[in-house]
């Protein structure tokens, strides 16, 4: 077996910037599009925290993390990769910015 094998199957610790897995992202998601309760609200909440994010205040996402905690009821985390990404597809892109299209009166489904 190669090193570079055998440091791939070595799963290594969580770093402390990698705070929530691809799972806990999922999960989310699925609170944060789902179409109980009032998901526009919902959202317009969300983008509001993510707009408070700025990178040279890491302190400026904890907005965001307290809304997604709200959210699935447990303590989300962050990384400032995760909150950057977060502030660009919900506030500073604008195609990005508009998830919830069923909101839109030309919307037709």
């Amino acid at each position: 077996m190669s090193s570079r094998t055998a440091n791939a199957s070595v799963k290594s610790p969580q770093s402390h910037d990698e705070i929530s897995p691809p799972t806990e992202l999922y999960v989310i998601y699925q609170a944060l599009l789902s179409t109980q309760g009032d998901y526009v609200s919902r959202l317009k909440d969300v983008q509001k925290a993510a707009a408070q994010y700025d990178t040279t205040r890491p302190e400026s996402g904890k907005a965001l993390e307290v809304e997604f905690s709200r959210l699935i009821n447990k303590p989300v985390r962050l990384s400032a990769v995760q909150l950057a990404c977060f502030k660009e597809i919900l506030v500073d892109n604008p195609a990005f910015a508009h998830i919830a299209p069923w909101i839109h009166p030309d919307c037709v489904w």
